[in-house]
C-alpha cells in the first residue's frame, strides 16, 4: 500500500488503496448529545461500536487505506481521549489538535493546517472521516474520485473545493448535484434525488486555506462560500449496498449494532447470529430479537432483553424487562 506509481508525481492511486505520505484527520471532537446521557461520562468518539471504541475502527480503515500520517481533534472528554490514545498509540505517531472551545468541523480542520505544512507544506489533500461514520465506503475509490474530479475542474479552469462522500438516508438527505457530480446546493428539499454527506470525504489544500485556525466555523458555509467564489465541490456516489451509520442517535446506534449482527457488515463480522453475549448469564434469562451483551456485565436471572446493547460493566436488574436501549453502567438511552 505504500509508494507512488513508478515514475509518477500523481497523489492519486487506483480505487482500493491511498498512496503513502497522505494526511488523514479523524474528526473526534464532538459532544454527542444526541446520546445523553451515555456521553455525559463517555466522549462519542468512545462509544462501542460492535465492541470496539468508534474512534479505532475509523482510526484502523484510514490505516489499512494506506494513510500514513493521521490526525485526530479532540475536545468533549478530551482527558479520556488523550488517556485511550496513550493506550493505542504510546509512540504519539498520531497528531492529537486539542480544542479548548469547540471549532465545528471546518474550524477542526482550520486548526491542524500547521501540522499539514510543517509535514508536506500544505501540497496535498487531506481525508477526513467522522469518527461516528461507521461504514464500508472504499476510501482508496473515493481518494481516485477525488482526483479525477480535481482534473476534471482543472481542464474547466476551475479549482476543486473538496470531493464528499455522498449516502442515500431520506432523513436527513440534502445534498443536490449535477449529472457531472458536481454539488449544486445543500438545502433539506425532499423528492429531489438529493444525498446525504457520509462525514467521510476529502478536502483540496485550496479550501483549507479559506479557513483560519483558531475560528470556530462549520463545513457547509465555508464549501457555500468557495462555490459562490467559482470553485467546485464534488459529490462522489456511494455504491449500492454500501453500509452507513452515523451513530448520531440512539436510533441510528441500535439499528447498526441490528445490521452487524444480521451479517449485512460484511467488514465487522460477528459469527455470534442475532445475539453477540460475552458475559456468562443466567439460564432463565431469555433473549429475543438480536442484541449485544458485553463483558463483565451483571444480568439478573429471569431479565428479558431484546433488541438492546449493553455496554461492559452493564447491570440489569432481576426480572427486567429491557428493548430498544443502550445501557452503560451509568445511564441508558432509548428510542424515544
Amino acid at each position: 500500500l505504500a509508494g507512488r506509481e513508478a515514475g509518477g508525481s500523481s497523489l492519486y492511486g487506483k480505487a482500493g488503496l491511498l498512496m503513502a505520505a497522505v494526511h488523514g484527520i479523524v474528526l473526534a471532537a464532538g459532544k454527542g448529545t444526541r446520546l445523553a446521557p451515555l456521553t455525559d461520562r463517555c466522549p462519542k468518539a468512545l462509544v462501542p461500536v460492535a465492541g470496539r471504541p468508534a474512534l479505532d475502527r475509523a482510526l484502523d480503515r484510514l490505516a489499512v487505506a494506506g494513510v500514513e500520517r493521521i490526525a485526530v481533534n479532540l475536545h468533549h472528554h478530551s482527558d479520556l481521549l488523550h488517556a485511550h490514545l496513550d493506550t493505542i498509540d504510546p509512540n504519539q505517531a498520531i497528531f492529537r489538535s486539542e480544542e479548548p472551545e469547540i471549532l465545528g468541523t471546518a474550524g477542526g480542520l482550520a486548526q491542524i493546517r500547521p501540522w499539514i505544512d510543517a509535514n508536506n507544506n500544505n501540497a496535498e489533500p487531506l481525508l477526513v472521516h467522522n469518527a461516528d461514520a461507521a461504514t464500508d465506503l472504499d476510501l482508496g475509490a473515493l481518494w481516485a474520485a477525488h482526483g479525477r474530479a480535481h482534473a476534471a475542474a482543472t481542464d474547466r479552469g476551475t479549482t476543486l473545493a473538496m470531493t464528499m462522500a455522498l449516502v442515500r438516508h431520506e432523513p436527513t438527505d440534502s445534498v443536490r448535484i449535477d449529472d457531472l457530480g458536481r454539488v449544486l446546493d445543500f438545502a433539506r428539499r425532499p423528492g429531489e434525488g438529493r444525498w446525504t454527506y457520509s462525514g467521510v470525504g476529502v478536502v483540496s489544500p485550496e479550501l483549507l486555506e479559506r479557513m483560519n485556525p483558531g475560528d470556530p466555523a462549520e463545513l457547509v458555509p465555508i464549501l457555500e462560500s468557495a462555490m459562490a467564489d467559482g470553485m467546485e465541490v464534488s459529490g462522489w456516489t456511494a455504491a449500492p449496498g454500501t453500509a452507513w451509520h452515523d451513530l448520531g442517535t440512539p436510533e441510528r446506534y441500535l439499528a447498526f449494532h441490528r445490521d452487524v449482527l444480521a451479517g449485512q457488515l460484511p467488514g465487522i463480522a460477528t459469527g455470534h447470529g442475532p445475539w453477540r453475549v460475552d458475559t456468562e448469564l443466567p439460564t432463565d434469562v431469555v433473549l429475543e430479537d438480536w442484541g449485544w451483551i458485553g463483558s463483565d456485565c451483571q444480568v439478573g436471572e429471569g431479565a428479558r432483553l431484546a433488541r438492546c446493547v449493553l455496554w461492559d460493566g452493564a447491570s440489569i436488574a432481576a426480572g427486567s424487562v429491557i428493548s430498544d436501549r443502550i445501557i452503560a453502567p451509568w445511564a441508558e438511552a432509548s428510542i424515544r
